[in-house]
């Protein structure tokens, strides 16, 4: 759910100090091995793109976390929450590597009105090893603590990857009671030691009232075997008692069956009632469920707390939830369906199909805009859907219909790649950050469907899609998209023109020189007209003290007929060439040229000056100051039309690509969907 969020006030709550840290660094013990302990040390300050996600209410990302909240201390005054985030080692960490990664956690706490009250900003540091040790248990376990006021809070986690677009968003809701009245928190059930990479802060958890063994945490999404006893602990005040009935719930809601539980023991902690109890895990077939426990007696089971499972078959080791994904069940029988050889990826969701259709289904070759108003809003509430995977689910459903489509009419796939282009333009405008992230792997995605389904023939315009593609995400601050976007349309075509200028003019603008100077130098070859082109390479020749043919490549520049800003930018740094040889009578013979030529050019003006004033000519260079007044200064300056992002080769990519959607392709799109809505032959 989306609440208006008032920056100042999310700004200041974020400032407050972060209310975290464990017990004592425990280490859990795995069978055979000991199990490493990652630091989460305290962050200052929050970026604005973390910010913007965690105000932004979404949920979901390709990173796939699991989050547990609960109350540990609860005073009138307000209490302590424990947070437990489970973040999948597969999602999280992409291919094996060699450089450290860096984990980066923030979370706050808000009130029913949007007025944060709680925040944590942690991050930690994986070195090489500690990466392959949460790769082999599954993931890691992250554990921290949130201070807040008394009544309910919405707690909203986010993890990301420093230096990738990639993320996970999650949300719960949490109450700390302001009064004496019954409540049950999410029951707490513990994780098998070693199961997982810890990540614990300094300091005391302050999570006496779970009274935790020695490397032992608490499971946000527990794996569990059928016909197993668990032992768990209800945290609240009024806990209900063994006579409860304890449901199984199926992902479609259908009961799979009950929980057995009996008393143990009860305590009392942080104001808190605290019963240990043993759970009878019914024989159900492996697969995710929730267990739903009711918050009163026997004849009051209508409010429940809810806590996801993993039941796995019987001879499975893995303890973690990444590692032990069931295959999908059959509700209608109640056991598993058998995987042709072996494990395989589930179905995609018929409703998203159907409702991606529907979008799709609006599409005029004419008018594109109307469908692309309708996917939108279709893939805003898909990524709404519960559970951390609804960014797959939906990719998933996209690209399956994507794959329909291209066995019905290959040319559909250039236009419904166009339409998605588009889509991640307006998404970047509007600065909605997830499903602009989803939409780049759905547009790498259907590049690479092109190119399958189309053969040779469809790696230029799937180029000419990703590097439209990327030219958006550049204008829209997404770098680090882009470039990966331009490296994938060098992939499909190495001398794609587009590509070669626009990962050159990111390169160039991070200093990355050397590598930017061989993308241009292919540029000129592919572009010997394109002065441009030349420009930037001599500029990015001059800053690695190259002087290979930067005076040749300016001096092309200069030639009447050309933009005016790259003929000044080039006067300029002829110019240059002779003040930082200490040649100023040379220097100065090419601005009186250069003010020939460009005369309103105010930048070459003062240079001149500058030159004259410098070589003892101080006569003429007063009388250059004097008429420099009486130039005009609302021109935009060349310097400045410089630092501008090219869009001369990405013009041509994205009108290439236009071309051929409107010569055919999208009448196949159309064609296409009416087939596949159809329901005929595919």
């Amino acid at each position: 759910m989306t609440r208006p969020h008032p920056f100042a006030i999310a700004a200041a709550a974020v400032l407050a100090a972060w209310l975290a840290g464990p017990a004592k660094a425990q280490t859990p013990a795995a069978p055979g091995a000991t199990a490493t302990v990652v630091r989460l040390a305290p962050r200052q300050g929050l970026p604005a793109r973390t910010a913007a996600l965690l105000l932004s209410g979404q949920t979901g990302g390709d990173v796939a976390i699991s989050v547990a909240v609960v109350p540990v201390v609860v005073r009138p005054e307000g209490g302590r929450l424990a947070l437990v985030v489970d973040v999948d080692a597969a999602s999280f960490l992409g291919e094996p590597t060699t450089d450290p990664v860096r984990l980066e956690l923030a979370v706050y706490a808000t009130t029913p009105a949007g007025v944060i009250v709680g925040s944590l900003l942690a991050g930690a540091v994986l070195d090489p090893p500690q990466a392959g040790e949460a790769r082999a248990r599954g993931g890691l376990k992250l554990l921290g603590s949130l201070d807040v006021p008394p009544g309910e809070v919405e707690v909203r986690v986010l993890v990301q990857r420093a230096g990738s677009i990639a993320f996970g968003l999650a949300e719960t809701v949490a109450a700390v009671p302001a009064g004496q009245e019954r409540f049950l928190a999410r029951p707490v059930i513990d994780e098998p030691a070693g199961a997982w990479l810890v990540a614990l802060p300094e300091g005391p958890l302050g999570w006496d009232a779970l009274a935790l063994a020695d490397g032992i945490f608490p499971a946000t999404r527990p794996v569990l075997r059928p016909g197993s006893e668990i032992r768990a602990r209800l945290v609240g005040r009024g806990l209900p008692g063994p006579e409860v009935q304890v449901r199984v719930r199926r992902n479609d809601g259908t009961e799979a069956g009950r929980v057995g539980m009996r008393r143990e023991s009860d305590d009392r902690a942080g104001g808190l009632e605290v019963r240990r109890v043993v759970l009878v895990v019914p024989a159900v077939a492996p697969g995710d469920y929730t267990f739903e426990v009711p918050t009163g007696g026997a004849g009051d089971e209508v409010s429940v707390v809810a806590v996801p499972v993993v039941v796995a078959a019987d001879g499975t080791v893995a303890a973690a939830w990444p590692k032990a994904t069931a295959p999908a069940t059959s509700v209608a029988a109640g056991v598993a369906e058998p995987a042709a050889g072996g494990a395989s990826e589930p179905a995609p969701p018929a409703h998203l199909r159907v409702a991606y259709l529907d979008a799709l289904s609006h599409f005029a070759p004419d008018d594109p805009g109307a469908a692309e108003a309708e996917l939108a809003t279709f893939e805003r509430d898909a990524l709404r859907e519960r559970g951390p995977d609804a960014q797959k689910r939906l990719q998933s459903a996209e690209l399956d219909v994507a794959g329909e489509l291209a066995r019905r009419e290959p040319a559909a796939l250039f236009a419904l790649l166009q339409l998605h282009v588009g889509l991640a333009r307006t998404y970047g405008a509007a600065r909605a950050a997830q499903p602009q992230a989803h939409t780049f792997k759905l547009c790498d995605g259907l590049a690479a469907l092109t190119v399958r389904s189309a053969g040779k023939a469809g790696r230029a315009p799937a180029a000419d899609a990703m590097a439209c593609l990327a030219g958006s995400s550049q204008r829209v601050g997404a770098q680090a998209a882009a470039e990966e976007q331009h490296r994938i349309t060098l992939l499909l075509d190495p001398e794609n023109t587009a590509a070669l200028e626009g990962l050159a003019a990111g390169l160039e603008r991070t200093g990355r020189y050397r590598e930017a100077e061989k993308l241009l130098t292919q540029l000129v070859a592919k572009r010997p007209n394109s002065l441009e082109a030349r420009l930037r390479l001599a500029l990015t020749r001059q800053r690695m003290g190259d002087d290979n043919d930067v005076e040749a490549l300016l001096r092309a520049c200069v030639a009447p007929g050309g933009p005016e800003w790259i003929r000044a930018v080039a006067w300029q740094e002829l110019a240059r060439l002779g003040i930082d040889a200490g040649k100023l009578e040379a220097a100065a013979t090419v601005l009186r040229e250069a003010t020939a030529a460009l005369p309103r050019d105010r930048e070459l003006a003062v240079l001149r000056a500058f030159v004259l004033d410098r070589s003892g000519r101080h006569g003429e260079a007063r009388a250059a100051a004097v008429r420099l007044t009486s130039r005009s200064s609302d021109a935009a300056s060349a310097r400045f039309a410089y630092s501008e992002l090219p869009a001369t080769e990405l013009d041509r990519a994205c009108a290439a690509l236009a071309t051929r959607v409107s010569d055919g392709a999208a009448a196949a799109l159309v064609r296409a969907v009416a087939a596949a809505r159809a329901g005929g032959p595919r």
